[in-house]
């Protein structure tokens, strides 16, 4: 689950994490879907299903997912042969209160990431152990370059 304050452009952060399961072997597939909550709670997610398989599927302001949708999602989550990674990406408040609207969610949610309280040091820090479990190593001006990119970064 991705936290972050509206407009902070996390959903291109979760897209990168699904690209990077894929790449470490944690997803089967390079399969990223996204699509926004409301447009979820309008669709039947049963012929989608075999192409998100091994994949991930990105929900954008998650906070406003239906309780009924939620409980379609929660089955999905559940059928580990389904093998899909969900990811949440949303406002605090609202992701607080649909899960406790939807408690039987919560356990398979195993990170939260809360975008806004991430430091330039957090941020690099992410970036070089992706790179090492790469099986890359940075060179020192490689390092110090990555710290000033991120440091002229807009991020909250």
């Amino acid at each position: 689950m991705l936290l972050s304050n509206q407009g902070c452009g996390v959903t291109k952060v979760a897209i990168d994490f699904a690209k990077s399961f894929y790449a470490l072997g944690l997803c089967k597939t390079k399969v990223v879907a996204t699509i926004k909550a409301k447009t979820l709670n309008k669709t039947d997610l049963a012929p989608s299903l075999p192409k998100l398989e091994g994949g991930c599927l990105i929900v954008e302001r998650a906070g406003e997912i239906t309780s009924e949708k939620a409980n379609e999602l929660h089955r999905i989550m559940e059928d580990e042969e389904k093998d899909i990674v969900v990811m949440f990406v949303g406002e605090t408040m609202k992701l607080t209160q649909m899960f406790v609207n939807n408690s039987a969610m919560v356990p398979y949610f195993h990170h939260l990431i809360q975008m806004n309280n991430l430091t330039d040091d957090d941020l690099y820090n992410v970036a070089i152990a992706y790179m090492e479990q790469l099986n890359y190593k940075a060179s020192e001006g490689g390092a110090n370059r990555l710290k000033s990119r991120i440091r002229t970064m807009e991020h909250n």
